[in-house]
């Protein structure tokens, strides 16, 4: 397995992986709640991983951490369109939101220029932590959701 940068003299390629890294409130209240309190999370660590479409092997990785704005931005070196990509979680900085939502630990990425896609940004689904204990304006937003639905 290679990790990093991988040469080829025929062809060089450079994509940017960007997307945000969040930390999640409220537990297991639905995407509207848990969206709505939620936090960036500044260092959290987060991996691309490519394997062969083939034999499954691992091919190569990259690593990054968020900035200040819970964005991560990974330079992905070379062509990786016969191959199977996504970002993963890895480790964040906050330890009492270290625990990975569920759907929300890694995501599918395409890094080819194979694809119609004429900028070098690639973009993947959020990712996501969960705090350890609920926020207390969880239970006040379900609430506001529960009146809601009786009133309909």
């Amino acid at each position: 397995m290679e990790v990093g940068r991988r040469s080829s003299p025929l062809f060089s390629l450079s994509l940017h992986l960007s997307q945000l890294v969040s930390c999640y409130g409220a537990h297991s209240h639905g995407e509207t709640v848990s969206d709505m309190a939620f936090f960036v999370i500044t260092g959290a660590k987060v991996r691309v991983d490519c394997k062969s479409k083939t034999t499954g092997a691992k091919t190569c990785s990259f690593e990054g951490h968020t900035d200040r704005t819970g964005t991560y931005n990974i330079l992905v070196a070379d062509e990786h369109e016969h191959e199977l990509c996504e970002s993963v979680l890895v480790s964040s900085p906050d330890k009492g939101c270290a625990n990975v939502v569920a759907g929300r630990e890694r995501a599918p990425v395409f890094l080819t220029s194979n694809n119609g896609i004429a900028s070098n940004i690639r973009l993947a689904n959020a990712l996501g932590f969960q705090k350890d204990v609920a926020l207390p304006r969880c239970a006040q937003i379900l609430e506001m959701y529960q009146d809601e639905d009786d009133r309909v």
